[in-house]
């Protein structure tokens, strides 16, 4: 059902169970930088990317973006698919079939199941969840977020100070920052923090790698420039 609603075409039993296992392999995507260097999740998911494109490549939202590319707007987007070996046409594809397979099938069911293993811990939450749903969800990311958090990798050398201790770090060095889950439970901004209160008044503040909630709510590109919904 998902596939035929993002795509507009329905994949077949073969292909929807093929593309499903991105819900066992896609989860360490967000660690991409240590996962390329395992033995078998990078082909795993490479296998199950080449046949997401495959099967979304002749769909009608496929064939659309195969349009769309070659406007004049989109010059400069199609000169950088173009320069990558999936070229332009399977590049646009693929990008809309990566946001989908992570934000569709990990994040965002991830945030659902949170939610429901929340419901299901008394009936007081389900009353939570009726009275006003989205400031529940809310509330789920902030105690129980789908993305933690992220790996990057410094493009400098960096210099700073963590627990009163002097730290350097080379470039390429990998960093795991939590602000999925740690900035969440922090008690100077969310009073009594492992409570699970839909009624709190300052739900915009939870804070994860897109940036704070109420600029995420509000499409405010500038507080928070990329959007995940399992964030």
């Amino acid at each position: 059902l998902f596939l035929e609603k993002l795509w507009g075409k329905r994949p077949s039993n073969e292909e929807s169970a093929f593309i499903a296992r991105y819900g066992i392999f896609g989860g360490p995507c967000i660690m991409s930088q240590l996962v390329e260097k395992l033995p078998i999740i990078p082909d795993k998911i490479k296998g199950i990317r080449a046949a997401t494109v495959s099967f979304a490549r002749g769909s009608p939202v496929g064939k659309r973006i195969a349009e769309e590319i070659q406007k004049p707007e989109y010059a400069d987007l199609k000169a950088l698919y173009a320069s990558r070996p999936m070229g332009v046409v399977d590049g646009a594809v693929g990008a809309l079939a990566d946001a989908s397979l992570f934000a569709g099938l990990i994040g965002t069911s991830t945030m659902a199941m949170n939610a429901l293993i929340q419901i299901h811990r008394g009936p007081e939450y389900l009353k939570m969840f009726q009275a006003n749903s989205t400031a529940f969800m809310l509330e789920v990311m902030r105690t129980a977020t789908a993305v933690a958090g992220s790996l990057q990798a410094t493009r400098e050398q960096l210099e700073l100070t963590m627990a009163g201790e002097y730290v350097k770090l080379p470039s390429g060095s990998n960093i795991i920052q939590m602000t999925g889950m740690a900035a969440g439970l922090d008690a100077g901004v969310f009073p009594d923090p492992y409570k699970f209160d839909s009624d709190r008044s300052n739900l915009g503040e939870t804070m994860n790698f897109n940036g704070l909630t109420k600029h995420v709510l509000t499409r405010n590109y500038t507080g928070a420039p990329r959007f995940c919904p399992g964030a």
